[in-house]
């Protein structure tokens, strides 16, 4: 096990290994993913001693060379794609691939002096509350994935997790698969220098992992064949005229458009009498997308926009290839393996050296104890507050499960609601307030999205969730001067790289707010009475 975190480790009376950190509040952060860094790095400046527990042997989550395939990048520019007070250098692509963003993560850990912290070849196996009445905390067991039966229980008073919801590979268990004579690879594992050797490549699924998985092999010289259920709104990275599409996509502005169960007073009246005003600019998004993309009417998904929209992914080349009939896409599922390929549920057979399943991931909450778990789930679907804190703890967290359009910021934004909150410095409402405003969430996400039988929805709610946050803490919710650049420029995490910092003013100055001046709407209004007010009087 990696032994240079600079906490020392000795065994209490219970025989059980406890970390030393010299009286400061220590906590124990699962993953070293995007999540997991941001919240180490928030948790330490906000004077918490912090133990990162990984257990692959690098640091980047879902970026690791190990889980990405090739030609992978990020779904976001890099405008948009970050932490808020580390950009990324000039020389990186406007998508990152995925090698940049795992040099990026790399040099956001030693700057923030993160990496002595972190343990790696390290997996948490179980997560239990301390039973001791007299301390409060959990206790955690680890083993060392570089050796054989190397495992240690450790002390800690506070935990987050944040494995996210990318740990374990969903590779369905189809028939007729152990005659299959090919490769089947999930898409994280297309790492593997044998699949290099496959000339007729498979793909499964309609998400951007298969649409890049299927792009790859055609630009490989492979005959490449899409297979999926169903079609999702899939963009391109540049819209006509060269602009990157995701920064009209992440902004204020277009999530007026979409269904959120907390909305101030404009917004309920968009989508009650301003309604037709909604569904215009769907209907004009549903008309214009499709014909941008030059996408294939057998790829414009069932059910038009906004349905859809907190799953939208970007792509490079996708449509262009399968215009050019170097990619063929079939809409059916996969029956059964043959020893050669697979037949489809309309009798179709399809040969294969390779079957690449796009077919996403599984949360993986196995290392919790049953009670932990109860608290954590009901019926299968999550019950967290903020989509952070099971409502009965407040020392023990989730970072990273509630993925949006700006994964990044959405997660720094959270990580510091959990360490204001395990300071003591966030009120929370009682168990039934909480539990209240779960299930008034829910049943939201059941309406809008019936395909997320979790309860943890993605999408394009990024503002409206910090905002929600930012409220809590006290914080003002827009973050430049005026309503113009708030609702029509990029939502970008630089607009909160002070956060931190005025968090630490406001608890100094007793919870007081910024000051700073924002010209409002109000304001605009305002103006434009008195200047007319002005021109007529005087004119």
């Amino acid at each position: 096990m990696n032994t240079h975190v600079t906490e020392e480790t000795k065994p209490n009376d219970s025989g059980h290994s406890e970390i030393s950190n010299g009286g400061h509040s220590l906590v124990a952060v699962i993953g070293a993913g995007i999540a997991g860094l941001v919240t180490a790095k928030i948790f330490r400046s906000n004077g918490f001693e912090v133990v990162v527990f990984e257990k692959e042997p690098a640091l980047g989550g879902v970026w690791t060379a190990s889980r990405t395939y090739p030609g992978l990048r990020a779904n976001n520019s890099k405008q948009t794609y970050g932490f808020s007070d580390y950009p990324y250098p000039d020389s990186v692509a406007p998508y990152p691939e995925a090698e940049e963003i795992r040099n990026y993560l790399e040099s956001y850990a030693d700057h923030f002096a993160l990496r002595p912290h972190i343990r790696f070849n390290c997996e948490v196996t179980s997560l239990v509350e301390a039973r001791d009445d007299s301390k409060l905390g959990f206790q955690v067991t680890v083993r060392s994935t570089a050796s054989v039966d190397s495992s240690e229980t450790l002390s800690f008073p506070y935990i987050v997790i944040c494995n996210g919801p990318f740990s374990t590979a969903n590779v369905p268990d189809l028939p007729g698969r152990d005659s299959y004579r090919g490769r089947i690879r999930h898409s994280s594992q297309c790492t593997d220098p044998a699949v290099a050797d496959a000339e007729r490549v498979i793909v499964v699924g309609g998400g951007k992992s298969a649409l890049d998985c299927a792009a790859w092999a055609a630009r490989e010289g492979k005959t490449s064949t899409l297979i999926f259920r169903k079609a999702h709104w899939m963009v391109p990275r540049y819209l006509p005229g060269g602009v990157q599409s995701d920064l009209k996509l992440v902004s204020r502005f277009t999530e007026l458009f979409v269904d959120y169960p907390t909305r101030p007073r404009f917004e309920r009246f968009l989508h009650g009498p301003g309604k037709p005003i909604v569904n215009l600019w769907w209907a004009t998004q549903n008309w214009a997308l499709p014909r941008a993309s030059k996408m294939p009417p057998l790829l414009i998904p069932d059910h038009p926009l906004p349905s859809g929209f907190e799953s939208i992914g970007q792509v490079d080349d996708f449509y262009e290839l399968l215009n050019a009939s170097q990619i063929t896409a079939r809409r059916a599922r996969i029956a059964r393996f043959t020893e050669t390929g697979v037949v489809l549920d309309d009798g179709a057979r399809i040969d294969g050296d390779l079957v690449i399943f796009a077919t996403g991931w599984k949360r993986d909450l196995s290392f919790l104890d049953e009670s932990l778990k109860n608290q954590i789930l009901r019926s299968g679907r999550f019950r967290l507050y903020r989509r952070i804190l099971p409502p009965e703890q407040r020392r023990l967290a989730f970072v990273g499960y509630f993925p949006t359009l700006a994964s990044p910021l959405s997660s720094e934004i959270a990580a510091h609601w959990a360490a204001h909150c395990f300071s003591g410095k966030l009120e929370l409402p009682t168990v039934s307030k909480m539990d209240a405003e779960i299930e008034r969430l829910d049943k939201w996400a059941r309406e809008r999205l019936p395909d997320s039988d979790d309860g943890i929805f993605t999408g394009p709610y990024q503002a409206h969730y910090a905002d929600d946050l930012m409220r809590d803490m006290g914080m003002p919710t827009n973050r430049t001067n005026n309503f113009l650049t708030e609702y029509m420029g990029t939502f970008l995490p630089s607009r909160y790289g002070s956060l931190g910092q005025d968090l630490r003013d406001a608890t100094q100055k007793r919870g007081t707010r910024r000051s700073d001046f924002y010209f409002s709407s109000r304001h605009a209004i305002a103006a434009i009475i008195l200047a007319a007010v002005l021109w007529f009087g005087f004119g």
